[in-house]
């Protein structure tokens, strides 16, 4: 792998560990893309030649092609090396400027010899008089379209003939000469002239609005489901004259009632329902009043059907009957049990994951507070949360709905603004300040999650702007995390503290620090808050920018069973805990005869230690106070810690004490000085000046 590839691989990992969710909490630079593309190719070209292929270069927009053009363009000029590169684009027809020197293959000129082809073989059982030469006419009356060509022979194929052999010419010359040559306004005259069922449009939305390509298998359930049905159980569905089992039948149908537009495909694992080209789904979605076709149109009121659907699907009985006995816990390290097979099941793996997409889709037609949303009961919500829980075993937990949730954090967490502020207006139905599982508020979640809107509608709703869940985290330390200084920006105006503390001493300003997020550490100092406070990373952080802060029940610092510990401390005559099992006992240091043995066990029971490497005297630590823990910190010795420079002078600024000692016996100055990084001694430098200077006060 190209280096500059490795070097991708390790900034990704740090920026996922130390910011969060790629995408979410964070996103690439393209600047910094585009260069690394570039460094990337050109070392490549040293060693070898390059095939670049670029497909759908329209579906970017006109800017980002031409950016895109330009940007090939340059990796093209320069050293002989970049002979070998070679770049093919693959575009429909597009305003995007021309590619001087470069050579142009339009397959509308070059394909007639494949439709040509195409139409034989589709033909090639039609015996009809008059009709031999019907390959060759279509062919050149579809100016290379394929698309067209299908559609013709399509509707030759469906003709019954049979009974007026003798006319067959004429009528098929006139479904030729009269067919539309234009995509657009030949797909306009199918609608126009199509059976206006409800099947019909059904299945267009289905098609139109699906999150991802359905299986034939979850189609046929998605088309014979009717949210405003009476129907409890799936058993009940198939008795309705709209379900088949055939598959053959089902794709039939699929045809019929697309009239033509839609196609089953088979994948390797299944049977696929698509549109029969981009361009059908591109006409279905810009449908206008305007164009007289709005019957099929797909808009917001769509998405709302299929989100209904989605929890109609849910509430069946037979859901209900497969998560009974199912074990299903929060806490981590405990294997769930497996939810039964989704086969049995076609539509559940769509149904409980793509809800939530078409609510938030349909949000715009709601905006005039229409009140007559339909939701999921609670009852429904914990099934689909049980669901969640037992299909994805290893799944991040921040990806998964947090037990006992209520509708409103649900809403919250995901920004789901309308239907929030219409659900807030029920106020009989919702607790603004209801608690999950975690003891977590639907404030703390929008707060997390950045959805600065959301944050403003339930602060004015009543929500408690402070409220702390079972490990003291409140909204402003989910919103420092995460960098989201507009949220923090509100919180602060509507009354927060700025420096509450969670159940183990950590405030905004420590969970910043720890995420390394600068903005929101800046906004944190000009509250005022204390630089100078001492507090304990519980589990060192473990995976707090992944998940948020690890509750206080299951992250306490614990004694150590570890055999190898247990092990070394008997052989050499130590005691590893005190009797009352709170305070590890590193005494004695002198009994232990090998040092590297004695640096992998300080690197292990102290993350400080670790950052040294071996050989060091370790009697130059501080004084470890009683009930001290090896996470203990404060703000300044933590930025020392990663190595954060432009914070640390933050911190130093605003008056933190570079000699002050946490619990530990480690100070700022002390980690600098022992340390070998060569970072440090720049750091150093800092401490120095400060620690005696003038400098030394709040600015």
């Amino acid at each position: 792998m190209p280096d500059e590839l490795t070097k991708l691989v390790t900034t990704f990992e740090q920026r996922q560990n130390g910011i969060g969710r790629p995408g979410v909490d964070w996103t690439w630079e393209l600047d910094e893309l585009r260069e690394l593309f570039k460094r990337t190719i050109l070392d490549i070209l040293k060693s070898r030649p390059i095939w670049i292929f670029v497909d759908a270069l329209d579906e970017s927009g006109a800017e980002n092609a031409k950016a895109v053009i330009r940007h090939f363009k340059d990796l093209l000029q320069g050293p002989p090396t970049r002979s070998k590169l070679r770049i093919c684009f693959a575009c429909r027809h597009y305003p995007v400027q021309s590619w001087e020197g470069g050579l142009e293959i339009c397959t509308e000129h070059e394909n007639k010899r494949d439709i040509l082809t195409y139409l034989r073989a589709r033909l090639s059982d039609f015996q009809m008089p008059g009709t031999l030469a019907l390959p060759d006419l279509i062919t050149e009356r579809s100016d290379g379209l394929f698309i067209w060509a299908r559609l013709v022979v399509d509707r030759i194929l469906d003709l019954d003939l049979a009974d007026d052999p003798n006319n067959a010419e004429l009528v098929i010359n006139k479904i030729i000469d009269t067919l539309p040559r234009d995509l657009n306004t030949l797909y306009a005259e199918i609608v126009r002239n199509a059976e206006k069922t409800s099947a019909s449009l059904k299945m267009v939305r289905w098609i139109s609005c699906a999150r991802r390509p359905l299986s034939l298998d979850e189609l046929r359930w998605a088309m014979v489901l009717d949210p405003d049905s009476s129907h409890t159980s799936l058993q009940a569905y198939k008795t309705t004259p709209d379900y088949t089992e055939n598959n053959d039948v089902m794709g039939r149908k699929v045809k019929t009632l697309s009239h033509g537009l839609a196609e089953v495909i088979h994948s390797s694992e299944t049977r696929l329902v698509q549109f029969i080209h981009q361009s059908v789904k591109d006409f279905f979605d810009n449908l206008t009043e305007a164009s007289g076709d709005r019957y099929f149109s797909v808009n917001e009121a769509a998405h709302y059907q299929l989100y209904r659907t989605c929890i109609h699907y849910l509430a069946m009985d037979e859901i209900g009957v497969a998560l009974i006995g199912k074990r299903v816990t929060t806490d981590h390290g405990l294997r769930l049990d497996q939810v039964t097979s989704l086969s049995e099941y076609p539509l559940l793996g769509y149904a409980y994951t793509r809800w939530i997409a078409h609510l938030k889709a349909s949000q715009e037609s709601y905006k005039e507070g229409l009140q007559y949303f339909s939701w999921p009961s609670q009852t429904i919500l914990k099934r689909w949360i049980k669901t969640c829980w037992c299909v994805y075993l290893d799944v991040n937990r921040d990806h998964l709905p947090p037990f006992e949730a209520t509708l409103l954090h649900i809403l919250a967490r995901h920004g789901l603004l309308v239907p929030l502020q219409i659900l807030l207006g029920q106020r009989d139905l919702v607790d603004i300040n209801a608690t999950d599982d975690l003891g977590r508020t639907p404030l703390l979640y929008a707060a997390e999650r950045d959805q600065a809107a959301t944050v403003q509608v339930l602060l004015d709703a009543g929500a408690e702007v402070d409220w702390q869940d079972d490990s003291g985290a409140s909204p402003l330390h989910f919103a420092a995390l995460r960098g989201h200084v507009s949220t923090m920006k509100l919180l602060l105006e509507r009354g927060s503290d700025a420096d509450p503390k969670d159940m183990d001493g950590c405030t905004p300003l420590a969970w910043a620090i720890e995420a390394k997020q600068e903005a929101a550490i800046k906004m944190l100092l000009e509250q005022g808050v204390d630089v100078n406070d001492q507090y304990t990373l519980v589990g060192y952080f473990e995976n707090i920018t992944t998940i948020g802060r690890p509750t206080f029940k299951e992250k306490r610092f614990r004694r150590s069973d570890d055999p190898w510990t247990v092990s070394f401390f008997r052989a050499h005559g130590l005691r590893l805990w005190r009797d009352d099992g709170l305070l590890p006992l590193v005494t004695k240091v002198e009994r232990c005869d090998d040092a590297l043995e004695l640096d992998r066990y300080l690197s292990s029971r102290n993350p400080l230690a670790k950052l040294f490497g071996r050989g060091h005297d370790y009697t130059k630590i501080g004084r470890r106070r009683e009930y001290a823990r090896d996470g203990d910190r404060t703000p300044l010795l933590h930025a020392v810690e990663l190595g954060l420079r432009s914070i640390v002078m933050s911190l130093l600024w605003r008056g933190a004490n570079p000699e002050l000692q946490c619990r530990t016996g480690w100070s700022p100055m002390l980690l600098a000085q022992l340390r070998r990084n060569p970072s440090d001694q720049d750091i150093l430098q800092l401490l120095e000046v400060f620690r005696t200077g003038p400098t030394r006060k709040h600015s």
